[in-house]
């Protein structure tokens, strides 16, 4: 399984057939956006076509999501019912099958994704070594021993910090091991969280001390992921999780 140069997606082979990979498409967030009185335009289609793009480009014909390709809850928007079937035709042009791990935001895909894909429940599903699953909720026994285990939700993250105390974030991959846990009887040989593909999702700082992975994976001691590698989109490698811990901001109080 590989990382594809500066895209927030993976891809890799099982059987012979070519699989491309990505999580967190979170359609129709411009809706909540512009609720809060910010207007965006949509990114769905741009989106459609970049995985069209990207699927040539690695010669894939089936596609992965793990989890959340749609946002709003719990109701779905207008934008949603009209977006997300066209996203999905898009998709036809290139892929012959799309995976879909159920993820938290994902309430209602069942009526507005074509025959044609596949919905698996939030405790994962596996293809040949690689198990995904959303990462909001436990995977199963079968799909945590996955040798590469995928998971989402985290929208992860890297937290930099300049001389004078500006702050900013880059998106990143956190690929680590696993961890002995009584919670599951066998381990994966090694986990990747994935970032989020829309652009606008914004992130969760992995290194900043105190805040934590979303995900009930990384509240316990199932993965060790405090000695996990962060990876930039580009390949930069940063070293250790626990060695790039930055301290949370500190606000004056008011006078």
């Amino acid at each position: 399984m590989e990382p594809i140069h500066t895209r927030p997606a993976l891809s890799f082979e099982h059987d012979g057939e070519k699989y491309l990979v990505v999580a967190d498409l979170h359609i129709g967030i411009e809706h909540e956006i512009s609720s809060r009185g910010v207007h965006v335009p949509s990114q769905t289609m741009a989106m459609a076509s970049l995985l069209v793009s990207l699927g040539e480009e690695v010669c894939a014909k089936k596609l992965v999501i793990v989890g959340d390709a749609k946002h709003n809850l719990p109701r779905m928007s207008d934008q949603e019912r009209y977006e997300v079937p066209r996203f999905f035709r898009t998709l036809e042009m290139q892929f012959e099958r799309v995976d879909i791990a159920r993820g938290n935001h994902d309430g209602g895909l069942d009526y507005l994704a074509p025959e044609w894909t596949t919905i698996h429940p939030a405790s994962g599903f596996k293809i040949g070594d690689f198990g995904f699953c959303h990462g909001h909720s436990w995977p199963s026994e079968a799909v945590f021993a996955s040798k590469t285990l995928v998971v989402a939700h985290g929208h992860p993250t890297a937290l930099f910090v300049d001389g004078i105390g500006r702050r900013a974030t880059e998106k990143c991959w956190v690929r680590g091991k696993a961890a002995k846990s009584e919670r599951y009887s066998d381990r994966p040989g090694s986990f990747v969280l994935i970032p989020a593909m829309h652009p606008y999702c914004g992130g969760t700082p992995v290194n900043e001390r105190g805040r934590g992975i979303l995900g009930p994976l990384f509240k316990g001691d199932v993965l060790d992921y405090l000695n996990s590698e962060i990876y930039l989109l580009d390949g930069t490698r940063l070293g250790k999780l626990k060695s790039n811990m930055v301290e949370p901001r500190k606000f004056r109080p008011r006078r």
